[in-house]
């Protein structure tokens, strides 16, 4: 309570009514796989494009590549990815030595001639090797590090404690040595002269920790290759272009997709958990990795309660006896794998759907919202499926939680299911289950005001009026059933949701109903003849 102690006129603010619930996103997508390069923390990524500077083109034997650009291609806007390496993989570094060296240090005394006994005169001091000036380390581990070079040169500027630092990256076989320079127009001429994949050119660097330009700030900020250490405030020696080395790779494991938990230094799943802002979740190569299907829905999705995750058929698989591989209500099950249209000689043509149904499933959310089951939408840059599914074999899969992508004449490819994994009847649509995930997370987040709170009757209303102004809007969006709210929704909040033990251990207990939209999946017109009475 505010202190009165003088006379006067007091001025204050009051908090007073409910607060209101901001939905959350329910279209940025989380992957996690392996790519040619790249760091291994989650990142954000926001085009294709962005994608290919970050972590380069395709690994060998994944699908992770393939999938962020059907993602971005189909409506996608936001996505993570978590690159994954085998836990003996190595990073590749480079130490560049300082401008100038070191004199070894030696006691102050005076020279000696040689005597005429032999004894040897004393040497002069003598130059060591320079310090180390800077550490350069790849940005993730693998033996893509080994094929990035540094070179470093004078500034543009004319003060000669700046300098300038160029990177080049190649991809597959390395340069030979020494380098032929990258930069230099003129050096194509030369029969080893290979052009990198990507170029970095950093200039007036400063090795001064208060400068603007300082090499670490500005690298670690913006280099999508190579992390930089200070050792010393001495600049770096120029010189010729030089590789990193050292980096190694290691097979993967399912221990490497879930991820290293220490805090800083998370990977896998383990970095995509840190993310609040995911809502589905993608492992383009889960069928190669055994166990990846449950570790990524029950110990991912289930545990966290706030995201939903795409699954693909294996390739090749027969429709008669497939079948999702787990009961769950936080997954969906694609068939069969699709064409990429325009498929270039080092992408593969055959993929799995994932990351296409996930750029669909942004696509809708944004143009309808979560409410409307991501189906009957046209998959975009495909050009055919690995096989063509007819009605009756969908009658066998559809009835299976098996969701189908069809080729219709006229309208194109389409994503022709909407089923959840689950057996639960309530939970069974995609459409259902996501609703409920974003109504849960948005409430979540949005009453955290509220704990702590004293736990009376004017708290209940507070917190009834909030969370049903939400439901309210929810409802007026089209995303729940009935001709009024009263019919769409209930917040119950009082005496009858908690008892006296409840609030003498200070729990505050809501009671929340809600009457989601189903999709229409059988539309059926019945059809007969009418007699006229005319």
């Amino acid at each position: 309570m505010a202190e009165y102690l003088a006379p006067g006129v007091y001025v204050e603010e009051v908090s007073a009514g409910p607060k209101p619930i901001e939905g959350v996103s329910t279209s940025t997508t989380g992957f996690v796989g392996s790519t040619e390069r790249g760091p291994t923390e989650a990142r954000l990524v926001t085009s294709f494009p962005e994608f290919q500077r970050c972590y380069g083109g395709a690994a060998a034997g994944s699908f992770l590549t393939s999938s962020v650009q059907g993602y971005f291609a189909n409506g996608g806007k936001r996505c993570y990815v978590a690159r994954v390496v085998g836990r003996n993989a190595r990073t590749s570094g480079l130490d560049l030595k300082a401008a100038s060296g070191s004199f070894a240090a030696r006691p102050t005394r005076a020279r000696k001639p040689p005597s005429e006994e032999g004894e040897a005169a004393e040497p002069l001091p003598q130059r060591t090797e320079a310090p180390s000036s800077l550490h350069i380390e790849a940005i993730g581990p693998g033996a893509w590090g080994d094929r990035v070079a540094v070179m470093v040169g004078p500034a543009s500027s004319e003060r000669a404690d700046l300098f300038r630092l160029r990177l080049a990256y190649w991809s597959g076989v390395p340069p030979e040595v020494p380098i032929a320079d990258p930069t230099d127009f003129r050096a194509r001429r030369d029969p080893k002269w290979r052009e990198p994949a990507a170029i970095e050119e950093y200039d007036n660097l400063s090795m001064d920790p208060a400068s603007t330009s300082f090499v670490q700030a500005r690298l670690n900020a913006s280099s999508a290759l190579v992390r930089v250490t200070a050792a010393s405030t001495e600049r770096p020696g120029d010189g010729n272009w030089q590789l990193l080395q050292g980096g190694s790779d290691d097979d993967l494991s399912l221990e490497d997709y879930r991820g290293a938990a220490t805090i800083g230094q998370r990977t896998g799943l383990a970095a995509l958990a840190d993310v609040d802002e995911i809502s589905i979740v993608c492992a383009p190569d889960h069928n190669d990795v055994v166990g990846l299907d449950a570790v990524l829905v029950q110990e991912h999705c289930e545990l966290l309660k706030d995201r939903f995750a795409i699954l693909s058929a294996p390739r090749g698989a027969a429709p008669e006896s497939l079948r999702p591989p787990l009961d769950s209500s936080f997954a969906a099950y694609y068939y069969p794998w699709v064409r990429l249209a325009g498929a270039g000689p080092s992408t593969p043509s055959l993929v799995p759907p994932i990351g296409h149904v996930a750029g669909i499933f942004a696509r809708s959310d944004t143009e309808r919202g979560v409410h409307k089951a991501p189906a009957n939408e046209v998959v975009r840059g495909v050009a055919g499926l690995e096989f063509p599914i007819a009605q009756g074999d969908q009658e066998i899969l559809n009835p299976r939680a098996v969701n189908c992508i069809r080729g219709f004449t006229g309208r194109g490819i389409r994503l022709w299911g909407a089923r959840t994994m689950s057996s639960d009847p309530q939970l069974k649509y995609v459409n259902v289950r996501r609703l409920l995930l974003f109504l849960e997370e948005s409430i979540h987040e949005s009453t955290q005001w509220a704990v702590f709170e004293p736990n009376d009757a004017s708290l209940w209303v507070r917190v009834r009026q909030t969370v049903g102004d939400f439901l309210t809007r929810v409802w007026r969006d089209g995303a729940l059933m009935g001709h009024s709210a009263d019919q769409a929704f209930f917040v119950r909040c009082d005496e009858t949701t908690m008892t006296q033990d409840d609030i003498a251990n200070g729990r505050l207990i809501v009671l929340v109903g809600v009457a989601p939209v189903k999709p229409a999946e059988f539309v059926i017109f019945r059809i007969s003849q009418y007699r006229s009475e005319n």
